[in-house]
């Protein structure tokens, strides 16, 4: 699952805005590494070395000499039969020439434009466009639906099971869907109840659940967790914070255990191993901690060994995941590279993995035999400075950068795997500039193109949220900060 605390905090620290409260809890540190950006890209404008000028055109041929030459093959009966030959093979070659395949941009300049919503507040707007069919089975051949609405919508996150799907939404618990149609809330949590069993003084008032939430959803040995942070009233100062780990395996009946020696606040990354469950913590006062268990009920502590790691995935028998390293003048936001580990607790920098001191990665992931990360990178010789990437790697150590489409990309948002493909989720614009959405795929793993859908469907003044697969729907998310105003996009597959 996603490190949310740790890709806020990448996010933030690499994209100071023009209105950093959007970003950044602290404007003022925020202004001030926005102006050592400018002032290292102004430098770096000013001292590197011209670019190559391009070479000369080759002149096109004059009237004359090709009269000349026609005059000459005329008269030499060899020439002639080679004239006809030549001309011959021109022909093909002029007929190859104009026949224009359809491409994805092609497609998407002759689509039909939806007209911006006008739904009332309160209420939703639906449109509607069907994309021609171009790759059938792939993320090509499909149909878009759009929705607007004033309130947020209730799923933002969703994972596949082997017993349904589930999702968190904007409230305080699970969401369950067999099939991902018809959902029903399966587990509440205790936010603002009244704690029954508290040990209380003689006069003392109630103490009660101030925050519940779960942070992340994952399955593990045919049984599906949620392991979520409670928050309580303790009549002092300080709350006292619970870990507790919900498991059901069935979707609907729910067994808690509180996950012991993990009360700090914080996000958390889940990820589930052949023979382990962990549960890595990153307190913000303290060092990085993993809890392990085997049996979902018993948990220990591990201490990390040094660094903190996020981004954790468990594939081909081996924990990986992108470790942070302290500041230092040739990695002014922090050194990042791959980390590698056996049992999730003990991990090892993985040699020559480290990223370019201006990449930001995040969002790792495993999918068809590659590994994928979306994030941005900057770019000093960029007006704006940053540029929304994919990065790949065939092997978790050497990573390169994606060929990606010429959409003015800022942030790469999400990736989500699908039985159609990758579908890496972009967003654009800059400070007052127009901005949208911006759905791609892949199909040779390192070359992504922008999907085909009608002119202005994706059009969003804020960034993207993440996106989900819902059944073999695709959701993507949307917001607008002024007015408030929530957008939700729907993949259908050939329809």
């Amino acid at each position: 699952m996603v490190n949310e605390k740790h890709m806020a905090e990448r996010l933030t620290r690499a994209n100071p805005v023009v209105h950093p409260e959007h970003l950044h809890e602290d404007p003022a540190e925020a202004d001030a590494l926005l102006a050592l950006i400018l002032e290292r890209r102004d430098d770096m404008t000013l001292t590197r070395e011209p670019l190559p000028t391009k070479p000369p055109r080759r002149p096109r041929w004059q009237p004359a000499r090709i009269a000349a030459v026609a005059a000459v093959l005329v008269v030499l009966v060899i020439g002639v039969v080679a004239l006809i030959g030549f001309g011959g093979a021109d022909s093909d070659t002029a007929e190859q020439a104009t026949t224009v395949p359809v491409t994805e941009s092609t497609v998407s300049e002759s689509e039909p434009t939806v007209a911006p919503s006008t739904a009332a507040p309160e209420t939703t707007a639906t449109a509607e466009t069907a994309v021609p069919s171009q790759q059938p089975g792939t993320l090509f051949d499909g149909t878009w639906t759009h929705e607007t609405s004033t309130e947020p919508f209730s799923r933002f996150e969703v994972i596949e099971t082997s017993l349904g799907y589930f999702s968190v939404g904007d409230g305080e618990g699970v969401w369950f869907s067999p099939d991902g149609s018809d959902w029903s809330q399966v587990l509440a949590l205790p936010a603002g109840e009244i704690i029954e069993d508290a040990e209380l003084l003689p006069g003392e008032p109630p103490l009660y659940t101030i925050e519940a939430r779960v942070g992340s959803l994952v399955e593990y040995r045919g049984a599906v967790y949620a392991i979520a942070l409670v928050a309580e009233d303790a009549h002092t100062p300080q709350m006292v914070l619970r870990r507790m780990a919900y498991r059901t395996s069935d979707g609907e009946r729910w067994e808690e255990t509180e996950i012991p020696g993990a009360r700090v606040d914080g996000g958390d990354i889940t990820v589930a191993g052949d023979d382990e469950l962990l549960v890595i913590l990153s307190p913000s006062d303290q060092a990085a901690f993993t809890m392990r268990t085997v049996d979902g009920v018993t948990w220990t502590r591990h201490e990390q060994n040094g660094f903190e790691v996020a981004d954790v995935v468990f594939v081909d028998g081996r924990y990986l995941g992108v470790a942070g390293f302290p500041e230092s003048p040739d990695y002014p936001w922090g050194r990042l590279a791959m980390a590698e580990s056996s049992d999730g607790i003990e991990w090892t920098e993985i040699p020559g993995s480290t990223f370019a001191y201006n990449d930001q990665p995040h969002l790792l992931m495993s999918f068809d035999g590659m590994l994928y990360m979306g994030g941005l990178y900057y770019d000093e010789q960029a007006e704006v400075g940053q540029t929304g990437m994919v990065f790949y790697s065939t092997d978790g150590a050497r990573w390169q950068r994606a060929t990606m489409p010429e959409a003015d990309l800022r942030f790469v948002t999400d990736l989500i795997p699908t039985e159609y493909g990758l579908l890496a989720v972009g967003w654009t614009g800059w400070s007052d500039d127009p901005a949208r959405v911006v759905p791609m795929t892949t199909s040779d793993g390192t070359t992504f193109v922008e999907l085909p859908h009608a002119e202005g469907m994706f059009a969003s003044q804020g960034e993207a949220f993440q996106g989900y697969r819902e059944g073999q729907d695709i959701v993507l998310f949307g917001i607008d900060f002024e007015p408030g105003r929530f957008h939700r996009w729907t993949w259908t597959p050939g329809s």
